[in-house]
């Protein structure tokens, strides 16, 4: 069983959220419910729960807070909200899933779901994570994965399917060549410095053309050198910046076959 707590200002809220669980999730099991932080912090100490499920907007403190100051110990976390406006806050704190309200049950399944057994999620982990590291640390980087830390844990792909990275605040999307995004809570110059940029030994060549946006030379298709822009084989329009105009020229003339 997933022991959990329900963390939310509302009592129809709460009282819903615990007859969905039992209708529909049976291996939840809901050892506590809280209606603030303050009160919430106090369950985790005493019952030590695998999963919360949280409300953003409280008084007095938001749900964010209650995952700040809780790091040290070990819970999942699936927020429920009636905002979108957190959940690029929500990725940094590595929660499970981010629900709307009025909450739908498919989606609250799903996120259950995301819910890794205890030992099984550290092994199978370990695994994955022993695994990358025996490929090859050579120029060949286009063969090993890099991990993306998303809302649902970790995803790892590989960099020949990157299309493009864009930055947002302190976190990054990745455009992905079969038309998925992700987004990472890391920021675009962490990226910058992991991604291939040497375009003699690399087919999948990245390049930070603007401080926003670092594109893989692969998957452009057209360069407007007068306004400025590139199109991404996705039909995407990105900025070029102009103090990178030059040096991103160069690049392309000798990445090409002329």
């Amino acid at each position: 069983m997933i022991r959990s707590i329900i963390v939310d200002d509302e009592p129809k809220s709460r009282n819903l959220l615990v007859r969905s669980l039992k209708d529909f999730c049976p291996k939840v099991d809901v050892v506590g419910t809280a209606e603030s932080v303050d009160t919430a912090s106090k369950l985790i100490e005493k019952l030590k729960p695998d999963l919360v499920f949280l409300d953003i907007e409280m008084p007095e403190k938001s749900g964010l807070h209650l995952l700040e100051n809780n790091s040290n110990h070990k819970f999942h976390s699936i927020i429920i909200s009636a905002y979108e406006r957190y959940a690029v806050n929500a990725i940094k704190h590595q929660v499970l899933d981010y629900l709307l309200k009025p909450l739908n049950i498919d989606e609250l399944v799903n996120a259950v779901n995301k819910v890794p057994p205890k030992a099984v999620a550290i092994t199978e982990s370990d695994k994955l994570l022993q695994l990358i590291e025996k490929f090859p640390a050579s120029s060949e980087k286009k063969h090993k994965p890099i991990a993306i830390q998303t809302t649902n844990g970790q995803d790892f792909i590989f960099i020949q399917h990157i299309m493009y990275c864009q930055a947002d605040g302190n976190c990054t999307w990745f455009y992905l060549n079969n038309g998925q995004k992700l987004i990472s809570s890391k920021n675009l110059g962490t990226y910058e410095k992991i991604l291939p940029q040497n375009y003699e030994q690399d087919e999948h060549c990245f390049y930070r053309v603007h401080h926003s946006a670092l594109v893989n030379l692969h998957y452009i298709t057209r360069f407007n050198n007068k306004e400025n822009y590139v199109i991404m084989k996705n039909g995407t329009q990105i900025n070029v910046a102009q103090r990178r105009k030059s040096t991103f020229q160069r690049i392309l003339r000798q990445s090409c076959i002329t």
